[in-house]
């Protein structure tokens, strides 16, 4: 029950992200609502979601790293973080940046042991499971709360999983997802919510590379200066030769054409993207050419 009101919540925004495209404001505004219902099977207790009974009753006995009943291919750990689409409201619901931080920290470097847990439940870092689709955004969440340096030393870790070799993905690769999740590391950004068109930027592994738009024949360039596996830090970075002090971008930004440069170093720039003004949008955004 957990899992599944918190992926229909997601699945209602989606739906009211393209009504309100369509014009069709009501509809959006009814998809919206609906889209709030993971606030309903977040314990404020315990900071998980959990499943209820049908008295409404939070339904014991109850561990956060057992995946039973109410979890599906996830344990508490790992379905808490699944509300892609308004990661401000999950943030409020923690009581705030520093609190919202501290769990995701406990997350990365809990025990990694999920018990009754399925073969798909792979690829741990702390309760991360990478090799499982469910966990592949979490580690881009701290820059929503300002601190960005930790999604930079955390991807690094989570990336290190990967090998090249025959077994080198961490898991099973659902129609290429886990793959995908790499190029986009490697890259430097990921969809969180990919119906935003918005890309939260991580810590790029290239030193440079290049994406080509045949349709319009443009091409974007990334490039990361003084990049290795020891700095992984962003010290900070041009969108086009314009300073970039936010932690994200457009996908219109890639299809127009141009760069983004990175200067990497080994020690984190907390100061780099922690303003509220500079941190990824939850919802729509409504000048994408920003």
């Amino acid at each position: 029950s957990a899992s599944c009101t918190l992926d229909l919540a997601y699945d209602y925004w989606c739906a009211g992200a393209m009504a309100e495209i369509m014009g069709k404001h009501d509809d959006a505004a009814m998809f919206y609502k609906f889209g709030q219902n993971y606030k309903n099977v977040f314990d404020p207790k315990s900071g998980f979601m959990r499943g209820k009974t049908e008295d409404g009753k939070w339904r014991e006995p109850f561990r956060p790293d057992q995946e039973v009943n109410d979890y599906v291919e996830t344990d508490a750990w790992q379905a808490s973080w699944s509300v892609p689409h308004d990661v401000q409201g999950l943030i409020d619901l923690h009581g705030g940046d520093a609190p919202f931080i501290a769990k995701l920290d406990a997350f990365f470097t809990a025990p990694s042991l999920v018990v009754d847990a399925r073969p798909d439940i792979t690829g741990m870092v702390g309760q991360d499971a990478q090799g499982n689709e469910p966990s592949n955004h979490i580690p881009y969440l701290y820059p929503f709360a300002g601190a960005a340096w930790k999604t930079q030393y955390w991807i690094r870790k989570v990336a290190g999983l990967y090998k090249n070799t025959p077994a080198g993905v961490p898991g099973n690769d659902d129609c290429g997802q886990l793959s995908s999740w790499f190029v986009f590391a490697a890259l430097g950004f990921y969809p969180v919510n990919a119906a935003t068109g918005v890309y939260v930027i991580g810590s790029p592994l290239v030193n440079r590379c290049s994406i080509h738009n045949p349709g319009k024949n443009t091409t974007f360039t990334i490039i990361a200066e003084n990049n290795s596996a020891e700095n992984v830090f962003i010290q900070n970075a041009q969108l086009n030769g314009k300073e970039l002090t936010r932690s994200w971008f457009t996908h219109n930004d890639i299809v127009a054409g141009g760069e983004l440069r990175f200067r990497m170093g080994n020690t984190p720039n907390k100061e780099w993207a922690a303003a509220p003004i500079d941190r990824p949008p939850s919802g729509l955004v409504k000048d994408r050419a920003r």
